[in-house]
């Protein structure tokens, strides 16, 4: 019996004496330590991974939704755009798939028109639009979050640089009364409107009244190379083939040194005369049929008032307009066509050296056919165009064949 017990206590403490062996020798051991540590990396690199894999999906996400509202507020920007601008903005997203992150009343429409001559006639059109987009994640979600929020932005407007406008104006005898004085009252509120929407020094307005002829300020008129004369009242005839053109050559151009450079064309000056009996008209301000054409007074301006911008001088003009004479509306809209036509340009420039004209608008008119200028032509009239006097050439020069005998009192005609 003692011999078992002692060999029982033998194994155990062999057996103990082998554990503490391999504990020793797996403690100093360095096999297989790495592999723990590189899961760890591996692990942390995946994630890493990951949320960038996520980052560069929110990313591209967010760049087409935010490049697709730029495209869309530019062309709902766009001043020749027919389309209302909130449809177009819509429109666009809608054909990226993306009109359901619009954010809902986020469009913005400064002035609210729609169409292009709205648009432009105000001058200027902007658009702002906003979208939100939630970009779901795969593996920020291990972390609690399942999506990233994108929000978007755009705000495009334009505007025209410079605007002019010719107000053409009847005066004629069939706007006397009640229809003049409506005239006046919308032609001052439409000048109040046009000063409201623009910039400083951005418009310049012309107002032609016409009747019969239309009566340019001596200012001007002294510029003209002119046939014939008339010390009454300043107004020319234009010939039928300028009504075909908007071209403007009828004055002298000169270089910096005050050089001639072109001549100007020369165009008829409205003559004396008198179609109805044969009262002599000579001492009166009557002396040519329209009425348009004659010496301006205090409560009487006819002439026109060419590109200018205050307020008070324009509304004045207006304020003292008087309604009589025939009516020819093309000889208003021609004269309305050349004060936006760029070829009376440098005639403009030498007059805003003068204080005829402020000389911020030495430039003007701007060139056409580019988008440097909105020029724009309102013709205000009761629409009832009748007829236009003027002398035929060859009488505008040269001795005349009817002379006035006063020894006899009388009329005598060269034989």
């Amino acid at each position: 019996m003692q011999n078992l017990i002692w060999k029982s206590k033998f194994v155990i403490s062999f057996s103990s004496n082998l554990s503490l062996q391999h504990a020793r020798r797996f403690a100093n051991s360095t096999d297989g330590s790495m592999t723990i540590l590189s899961l760890f990396f591996i692990m942390a690199v995946f994630m890493v991974a990951g949320f960038a894999v996520d980052m560069m999906r929110y990313d591209r996400e967010r760049v087409k939704l935010q490049y697709a509202l730029d495209r869309a507020v530019l062309a709902a920007a766009d001043l020749d755009q027919e389309l209302c601008p909130a449809d177009v903005v819509k429109d666009y997203l809608s054909k990226e798939n993306l009109d359901q992150y619009l954010v809902e009343g986020s469009i913005n429409v400064t002035p609210e028109t729609c169409g292009a001559t709205d648009a432009r006639l105000a001058g200027k059109r902007k658009v702002e639009a906003s979208a939100e987009m939630n970009v779901a994640t795969h593996f920020m979600q291990w972390n609690g979050v399942d999506y990233i929020a994108s929000n978007a932005t755009s705000v495009a407007e334009e505007s025209i640089g410079n605007v002019e406008i010719s107000l053409v104006l009847d005066v004629s005898g069939s706007m006397d009364g009640t229809k003049l004085a409506n005239l006046q009252t919308a032609a001052k509120d439409f000048v109040d409107e046009m000063v409201n929407k623009s910039e400083d020094g951005k418009l310049s307005i012309s107002i032609i009244p016409y009747s019969e002829q239309v009566s340019v300020p001596n200012y001007l008129m002294n510029e003209l190379t002119t046939i014939g004369a008339n010390e009454v009242a300043n107004c020319i005839d234009f010939p039928l083939a300028d009504f075909s053109t908007m071209e403007f050559d009828n004055y002298d151009i000169f270089d910096s040194g005050g050089t001639l450079i072109r001549p100007g064309t020369a165009i008829p000056q409205t003559l004396h005369f008198d179609d109805y009996g044969s009262t002599d008209f000579r001492q009166s301000d009557n002396l040519v049929a329209s009425n348009v054409c004659r010496r301006e007074t205090s409560t009487d301006r006819r002439a026109m008032a060419v590109i200018q911008n205050d307020v008070d001088t324009l509304k004045q003009q207006i304020d003292l307009l008087n309604a009589s004479g025939w009516t020819s509306i093309d000889v208003g809209l021609k004269w309305g066509l050349t004060l936006l036509d760029d070829s009376i340009q440098p005639l403009i420039a030498r007059l805003a050296s003068t204080s005829a004209i402020p000389s911020e608008f030495a430039g003007r008119p701007g060139r056409n056919r580019t988008a440097d200028s909105l020029k724009v032509l309102v013709l205000m009239t009761d629409g009832a165009n009748t007829k236009q006097h003027m002398v035929n050439a060859p009488y505008y020069t040269g001795p005349s064949d009817i002379h006035w005998n006063d020894g006899a009192q009388t009329y005598s005609v060269y034989d």
